[in-house]
């Protein structure tokens, strides 16, 4: 029993598991059950309706052609001059033969019409003196044409009996009017058949005519009634079916209180024909199906759980027995990880707090040690599991793409201040998804990866990833090539020992073990791969590693999503992207970016403050141009914004290059900044005469890499320590300051992720100040999309395309993804796609803009200081204008508290004029200079005679 218990404990999680799994199974299948049994059901449905149309229309069809020949007969008989008797008994021998006994289907009761003036019937009826043929539904129907009509259910007055009447008009060889002809047909036939139909037990069927009236209902009380008598319920169900559509598996309450589901769709003749089964019998099989399930799936759970713990109690007893080996290994795992996590935990802490420079190197200097520690303990493990057989592989199925992304972003981190190039070459016709040891694959990688950066000074690091399909199996060949130190011909045996480093003299600055390189062939080989290495000293090394993976995907992962790994440009977290980024300050380099967007000037400009360049920003491709021909300064670096109004980047380029003319502008590395970074526009870009691109939102990674690129490692050595030098007295010269507060600490903003905008620009203030010229410049973006038209659309595309770069760079995704959305639509000259959703993103935006405003007057009121905006907001300056023409003063009060919440760089004298103005009630003179402000944009615009009377106040007269 003891022990029994013990392996309860120790398999809590896994019995959790298993229950949690089959419930999780019997709940899904019930699901997907319900789903198809409920299509099947439909199916049916629809089956017996497409049948009984068929049969109706039919019978329907039947009456029609006997109707058309006895119209044919009694013409011929007209046209050829015979007389009303001769008529007459044609209608009678007709009817003696319609009401012959007979099955058929709908029946036909009467043959009669209103003949050159006169009613005739086959059955002999005297028409009394108050019947007017000519105000019966069968003659109506036909008296304005010609041709074949059918009626609505009515009452038959010679029979009393509710009939549906075929008619046909009826006309001489001449185009003399003879009149018109009707057929009476059986409605209770038809009814009885229609009532049959069922597809379960206790199922009906009905039909409704073309006004929505009731040909066939099991209650007899609402034949010849309309469908809205039955219930509100039906009232509103009549309004989506006089609109042809059809009604599918509704639930409904029929005229008995009966709960029912129901199936209505429309006939071809404008007739409705519908069928319905009681709720209980119409779900019963599913409720069997999911009781069966239910019972299987217990039985499975406890039958499974019984072995596990049987297998857990063998386990135990045999484990029992080795328990003295493992021991010391476990008890040293635990001895050492214990102060380790202490010591990596708390110095983690500790440097996010504001610390003295020497203190926080030492900090880092112990933060590095113990991670350091702490990959040499598992590596000592994972040899002592190894060698004692206990390592295990565990086999999932995972993602290909993602796992080369995440090996390469991780290793990129290890390229710190060294001037290597990463490059990846990834074949597009590899699987999607794998099953393997997702952890132990990235192991090896990240092992020899990570080796290559670390002996690599200056040079080239490749990750190669090709693949080759072989039955239901993939042979994957991983090679890591460097132009590192290298590996001495007799050293290459040694390379894969345990516990060896070679040229540990040489190399004793590097961290490490040396079983790195031990673990990833043990590794290897426990997947039945190899791993093989060509190596020349000096000159660097290559390591090829072999694995065959079970397919889980065969889709092939394609040219884009290679092209995307092979450019950094694979779809990650953008929030843990950079988050490790050493950024080098580069006080030497001097950079142009050219955006039409202001808030996207001052992403970038947030975003380069860390590296200390000397950056210079215009807002044309006209001004880019002319700071190029002025060469004052040269610039190391230009980033030009693809989509801008007018001349665009890509026509900038062109200039640049082609028409200024001087070597300098043929050279001067131009990168592309876009937020259509598609797989392919690189080789767009490169042939228009950009050298590379970065995509929006600005990926961190990229940005430092290009940097890089193109500013660090253009300088030489000298000038790098100089930076190094002034990059000290920089962080002393902060250490010394006030420390920065933490402004947005337990704030929040719906549609913003203002945590990972504080990680993204690493200050709060840098931050601040761009959620600010958001703010400020937004408005008038929004001017230029509501001028919305068909003939807009292009520039429209260009507008939307600078409000999704501003959003996405403070990260307002929401109102990005909807920008981009509209930008793609507005492209491909959609213009319905965009109107649909134009409104919404105004909405949107506009909301944003609220709340935002909101924001910063709660960060004012936290800082005792007003925040400040470039102008007042132009939408609190409508709300004002609207006001004012109401003469709402409590509206106009209200929209000018919200604008002095805020100081202004222009227009705080006007907020003070309006106050005085809507205090003194002078709403004509307010309504005058906010029309000029809105229509001018001018801030500053005032009507001539306003001004004269500001001075008139101002002067006393």
């Amino acid at each position: 029993m003891r022990d029994l218990k013990r392996a309860i404990s120790l398999n809590i999680k896994e019995l959790f598991f298993v229950c949690f799994s089959f419930i999780l199974m019997v709940v899904v299948s019930i699901f997907f059950i319900k789903s198809n049994m409920e299509r099947q059901l439909s199916s049916n449905a629809e089956q017996v309706l497409n049948t009984a149309e068929v049969v109706i229309m039919s019978r329907l069809r039947e009456a029609e052609v006997a109707l058309f020949n006895s119209a044919v007969t009694i013409q011929d008989k007209l046209d050829s001059g015979q007389g009303e008797e001769n008529v007459v008994k044609f209608m009678r021998d007709l009817y003696r033969h319609m009401n012959w006994p007979s099955d058929h289907l709908p029946g036909y009761m009467n043959i009669y019409g209103y003949i050159k003036g006169k009613f005739l019937n086959g059955m002999g009826w005297i028409p009394p003196d108050d019947y007017n043929p000519l105000e019966r539904p069968w003659y109506l129907i036909m008296h304005n044409g010609d041709g074949q009509g059918l009626t609505s259910p009515y009452v038959d007055r010679i029979t009393g009996e509710t009939v549906v009447s075929v008619s046909w008009s009826m006309r001489g060889d001449n185009g003399e009017e003879y009149g018109v002809l009707a057929l009476d047909m059986d409605l209770d036939r038809l009814s009885r058949y229609v009532r049959s139909l069922q597809f379960s037990e206790g199922g009906y069927g009905l039909l409704l005519d073309q006004n929505l009236n009731f040909i066939s209902y099991p209650d007899v009380y609402y034949v010849g009634r309309s469908f809205d008598a039955v219930s509100p319920e039906h009232a509103r169900l009549s309004r989506e079916l006089k609109k042809s559509q059809a009604l599918h598996g509704l639930a409904l309450t029929n005229s008995i209180g009966e709960d029912v589901v129901a199936f209505i769709r429309p006939m071809s003749n404008g007739w409705y024909i519908g069928i319905s089964t009681p709720t209980w019998n119409y779900y019963r099989p599913m409720y069997q199906t999911f009781a069966v399930l239910m019972l299987l799936g217990l039985t499975l759970m406890l039958l499974l759980s019984t072995l596990l713990l049987r297998f857990s109690l063998a386990k135990l007893r045999s484990d029992a027995s080795n328990e003295s080996k493992t021991a010391f290994l476990a008890r040293m795992n635990h001895e050492i990880r214990t102060p380790l996590n202490a010591v990596i935990g708390l110095s983690e802490v500790e440097l996010q707090n504001d610390l003295p420079v020497n203190t926080r190197d030492n900090l880092e200097k112990i933060y590095n040690s113990g991670t350091i520690l702490l990959g040499i303990v598992n590596d000592v493990l994972d040899i002592s599991k190894i060698e004692s057989g206990k390592f295990e592989l565990h086999l999932v199925k995972y993602d290909l793409p993602a796992l080369i992304n995440d090996v390469a972003q991780l290793n990129m981190l290890r390229i710190g201040s060294k001037k290597i190039t990463f490059k990846i070459a990834v074949e597009e016709n590899l699987p999607r998804a794998l099953y393997g040891d997702e952890l132990r694959v990235k192991q090896i990688l990240n092992n020899l990866l990570s080796n290559a950066f670390k002996y690599t000074d200056a040079g080239v690091v490749t990750f190669d990833v090709r693949g080759e399909r072989r039955h239901d199996g993939c042979w994957l060949t991983f090679t890591v090539t460097d132009t590192g130190h290298g590996i001495k011909k007799e050293d290459v045996p040694r390379v894969f020992s345990a516990y060896s480093q070679l040229e540990a003299g040489a190399n004793r600055r590097i961290e490490g073990t040396g079983l790195g390189l031990t673990i990833t062939k043990h590794l290897t080989e426990m997947m039945n791969g190899s791993v093989r290495l060509e190596s020349e000293f000096g000159k660097g090394s290559s390591f090829t590693v072999l694995l065959r993976q079970d397919i889980a995907d065969a889709r092939s992962i394609g040219g884009a999503v290679a092209a995307s790994l092979r450019e950094f440009l694979f779809v990650g977290s953008r929030r843990t992207r950079g988050k490790s980024l050493i950024r080098e300050y580069m006080p030497y380099g001097r950079v142009l970016v050219v955006d039409d967007v202001p808030t996207n000037l001052d992403v970038m400009r947030g975003l380069l403050m860390p590296y200390g360049l000397n950056v210079d920003y215009v807002l044309s491709g006209p001004e880019a141009v002319e700071k190029i021909r002025m060469q004052k300064p040269n610039y190391d670096l230009v980033f030009m914004d693809h989509m801008m109004p007018g001349m665009d980047g890509i026509e900038a380029t062109r200039v640049i290059r082609q028409e200024i003319g001087t070597e300098y502008a043929r050279a001067v590395p131009i990168v592309a900044l876009t937020a259509n970074a598609l797989a392919g526009n690189r080789e767009m870009f490169l042939d228009h005469g950009f050298d590379g691109f970065i995509a929006k939102p600005i990926d961190l990674l990229q940005l430092d890499t290009t940097l890089n690129a193109w500013v660090r490692d253009k300088q030489s050595e000298e000038t790098l320590k100089l930076a190094k030098e002034q990059m000290k007295k920089k962080v002393l010269a902060e250490k010394a300051s006030p420390a920065a507060k933490n402004l947005f600490s337990g704030l929040f903003l719906e549609g913003v992720d203002l945590e990972t905008g504080v990680q993204r620009y690493m200050k709060d203030d840098v931050y601040l100040d761009i959620l600010r010229s958001y703010l400020s410049h937004t408005p008038a973006m929004l001017d230029r999309l509501r001028a919305l038209s068909q003939e807009s659309l292009p520039d429209y595309a260009v507008a939307v395309h600078g409000l999704k770069g501003s959003s996405y760079g403070i990260c307002a995704d929401n109102v990005g993804h909807l920008a981009e959305e509209l930008e793609f639509a507005a492209k491909a000259g959609n213009f319905a796609l965009v109107l649909d959703g134009h409104e919404a993103l105004l909405e949107k935006v506009e909301n944003l803009l609220a709340n935002l405003r909101s924001l910063l007057a709660r960060l004012a009121e936290k800082e005792g200081v007003k925040p400040r905006l470039d102008t007042p907001d132009k939408e609190q300056l409508r709300i004002l204008l609207e006001a004012s023409r109401r003469f709402k003063f409590s509206d106009m009060d209200k929209a000018l508290k919200s604008m002095e919440n805020f100081s202004y760089e222009q227009g705080s004298e006007l907020i003070t004029w309006l106050r005085r103005q809507t205090d003194d009630l002078e709403y004509d003179a307010i309504r005058d200079r906010l029309e000029l402000i809105l229509s001018s944009g001018q801030i500053g615009a005032v009507p001539a005679e306003t001004a004269e009377k500001g001075r008139e106040e101002d002067t006393g007269h």
